[in-house]
C-alpha cells in the first residue's frame, strides 16, 4: 500500500508520476467533489464547473483490461480537455474528459457506480499517459464520496465494500503485484484504516494471527501520525471482525466456538 495526502494543486503531477512510476492500476480516493471541507487548498480555488452527470451503470460497461488503450493524439482527439484549476480534483471527473499537466495526461474514460449504493463508491477507469510515452496505461480508482470527516461510516459493511472493491476483478486466489495507492484528505485516518482493515483480513484469511498492536505501530513508522483518533484503529478491527462473521456463514464446518470467539471479540471493541 502507499497512503497518501489529498494531491495539492501544485503536487497533483507528482501524484500521478508516483503512480506511474510505481505501476499503481488501483487507487482508493476518500473525497466528495466540490464539497468536501477537508481538502483546503483546492477550497480555495472557486469551481466554474456543474457537478458530474449520473454516472453509467457498472452493468453495462466492459472492463477496464478489456477497454481499448488509447494513445496520446486518441485521448486528445476523443475527449474534452478539462482545466484541473476548476474542477477541485485530481482527475477528471467527467467521462470523455481529459487534465494535461505539463504533458501528462489523465483520462476518465469510463464511471461506474454500485447498484447496491449508489452514493458510496464510484468506479473510475483512468488513462495515464506519462511523459514521454504515447499509449496510455489503466487506473482503476474507486472514489468514496460520503464517508464524513473526523468520523466513520454509518455500517462496517459500506467499509468493507470500499476495502474489497479493488479486489473484485481478480481471479480468487492471486494477490496484486502492484501497490494500491489510498487517499484521503491528510492521509491519516480514513487512508489508514482502509489499508489496516484489509491487512488484517489478509491476514487471517491465510490462517495467520494478526498482531494488531504491532500493526499499529508498523504503520505509524511508515505513516508518520496515521490514526489520529483510536476510534479509526478500533473501528478498523471490527470491521475485520464483521467480514470474518459473515464469512463463517457460508463455511459449514466451523464450529460453535470460533463462532462465540467472533462475537466476543466484536462486544470488545
Amino acid at each position: 500500500f502507499i497512503i497518501t495526502q489529498f494531491p495539492l494543486p501544485d503536487t497533483v503531477r507528482d501524484f500521478w508520476r508516483m503512480v506511474s512510476q510505481r505501476k499503481a492500476l488501483r487507487v482508493i480516493a476518500i473525497f466528495e467533489p466540490y464539497v468536501d471541507e477537508a481538502i483546503e487548498e483546492w477550497n480555495k480555488i472557486p469551481s466554474v464547473m456543474a457537478s458530474p452527470a449520473t454516472p453509467t451503470s457498472g452493468t453495462e460497461q466492459a472492463s477496464a483490461e478489456d477497454a481499448k488503450v488509447q494513445t496520446r493524439e486518441q485521448i486528445v482527439n476523443n475527449s474534452v480537455r478539462c482545466e484541473s484549476t476548476t474542477l477541485k480534483s485530481f482527475f477528471p471527473l467527467f467521462s470523455d474528459h481529459y487534465m494535461n499537466l505539463n504533458g501528462w495526461l489523465i483520462n476518465t474514460q469510463r464511471i461506474e457506480v454500485d447498484e447496491r449504493d449508489k452514493s458510496w463508491v464510484n468506479t473510475y477507469s483512468i488513462e495515464v499517459v506519462a511523459d514521454g510515452c504515447s499509449e496510455a496505461n489503466y487506473v482503476r480508482l474507486f472514489n468514496c464520496t460520503t464517508w464524513p470527516w473526523k468520523k466513520h461510516p454509518s455500517e462496517e459493511k459500506k467499509l468493507l465494500a470500499l476495502v474489497r472493491a479493488p479486489w473484485k476483478d481478480m481471479n480468487p486466489g492471486t494477490k496484486p503485484s502492484d501497490p494500491i495507492v489510498v487517499v484521503c484528505d491528510l492521509g491519516l485516518d480514513r487512508s489508514a484504516t482502509v489499508v489496516l482493515t484489509t491487512i488484517l483480513i489478509e491476514l487471517v484469511l491465510a490462517g495467520k494471527p494478526p498482531d494488531c498492536d504491532a500493526l499499529f505501530k508498523k504503520m505509524r513508522d511508515q505513516r508518520a501520525g496515521c490514526f489520529t483518533m483510536s476510534m479509526f484503529y478500533t473501528y478498523a478491527i471490527r470491521a475485520a471482525l464483521v467480514y470474518l462473521k459473515i464469512k463463517l456463514r457460508s463455511m459449514n464446518d466451523v464450529t460453535d466456538d470460533v463462532k462465540q470467539m467472533i462475537n466476543d471479540a466484536l462486544m470488545k471493541v
